[in-house]
């Protein structure tokens, strides 16, 4: 009795994206295989052909789920900050890197960057403005056991919030 077992090949590929209130969305990818264990007795051919789902349980490398803007502008009264998120199975560590590579640490008070992801630009006086840090090039790194992602750069510029003033056009009537 003759026996062919066949691991199969990737059938079917295809991304599912979910969207939640907020606004945040999921990439998961989904791929179908087949494997199929055929047996000859002799007189009958008989085969099983078996189909597996692969995802979300299987361990894989890191995907962004939320990567920081090309451009961040923001002043310096306000501050600002952005997010980074990613997964991937087991869950990727986020940090925050400058073009060549090396991890950013914290500014104090000006700069944080928080295990959550999130990068923060505190809000600063005009005289502590400095140009490593509010204009420069930042990108986040997502990293897990099966390998990691950098995101695009994200280019920031800090200003300093010019006084507007509010026209009462009532009196100009």
């Amino acid at each position: 009795m003759a026996s062919l077992e066949d691991p199969g090949d990737i059938i079917q590929s295809f991304n599912f994206v979910a969207e939640s209130g907020t606004g945040m969305t999921t990439t998961l990818l989904f791929e179908f295989q087949t494997s199929v264990n055929c047996t000859d007795s002799g007189q009958i051919m008989a085969c099983i052909v078996k189909f597996g789902l692969r995802g979300e349980g299987q361990e894989h490398g890191p995907v962004f789920l939320m990567e920081p803007p090309p451009r961040l502008v923001f002043s310096n009264s306000t501050g600002s900050r952005v997010s980074c998120a990613a997964h991937g199975f087991p869950s990727p560590q986020i940090s925050w890197q400058l073009p060549d590579g090396t991890q950013l640490d914290d500014a104090p008070g000006l700069r944080q960057v928080l295990a959550n992801g999130t990068l923060m630009f505190l809000p600063f006086p005009a005289v502590h403005y400095r140009q490593d840090v509010h204009s420069a090039v930042y990108r986040c790194r997502a990293h897990n056991a099966h390998g990691a992602i950098v995101s695009r750069d994200m280019r920031t510029q800090a200003g300093q919030l010019k006084e507007c003033h509010r026209l009462d056009y009532e009196k100009l009537l």
